[in-house]
């Protein structure tokens, strides 16, 4: 008896590469320097203190959209951050789950980007995230010691892909001053393994 493929997987193209982001961009100012234009379209949450559970934090968030659309087939792009909530809102475990797959849902379903952060503690509900960013801090690292911390880009497939999205330069530097916050891609220098004698000899070897 010989097997089979269904014609429909048969057909399928396997998708194992890895496809790569353009990362022309080397350096991001991110200084505070925004206009009342580049926060137009911010929706604004109201004081965590003031919300009693998720399932009314969601609803606000809802209503802010709403709200924000300027006609019914309005398609500019709203920004939502969500930060620093995890301490002042109750919840539980399930509410808690509910009310990211809810705003999830929310997010793919309007033109909406949305930013939350995560603390250390609850790294298990990046499943919950189509893209996200990790900060390492660089204590004691001599040839970075200008930066603050790294900074790491990655995609998260979707549920039964087998595709897989990252940048092609996943490395970026935090500078932070006073008067500013600057990203810039950090480049690793190549470690010399080679003896000053045996560096002697390739010069020579060169130079014949």
């Amino acid at each position: 008896m010989q097997n089979k493929i269904a014609w429909r997987y048969n057909q399928m193209q396997q998708q194992f590469t890895i496809k790569n982001i353009d990362s022309s961009i080397f350096y991001l100012d991110l200084s505070k320097s925004e206009t009342e234009q580049t926060v137009e379209n911010h929706l604004k949450l109201n004081n965590y203190d003031e919300i009693n559970n998720l399932q009314q934090f969601l609803q606000i968030i809802t209503k802010q959209y709403q709200k924000s659309l300027k006609t019914s087939t309005d398609s500019t792009l709203k920004k939502l951050i969500i930060h620093d909530f995890w301490d002042k809102i109750p919840y539980n475990q399930q509410e808690l789950y509910q009310f990211l797959y809810s705003l999830k849902v929310l997010i793919r379903s309007s033109f909406i980007l949305c930013v939350i952060t995560l603390p250390d503690r609850r790294m298990d509900l990046m499943q919950f995230c189509d893209f996200y960013i990790t900060i390492t801090q660089l204590f004691g690292n001599k040839e970075f010691s200008e930066f603050q911390g790294m900074i790491k880009f990655d995609k998260i497939g979707w549920s039964g892909s087998l595709k897989q999205v990252q940048l092609e330069n996943d490395k970026w530097g935090i500078k932070i001053t006073q008067k500013s916050l600057k990203i810039e891609q950090l480049y690793e220098t190549a470690i010399e393994d080679d003896s000053e004698e045996e560096q002697n000899k390739k010069n020579k070897i060169e130079q014949f």
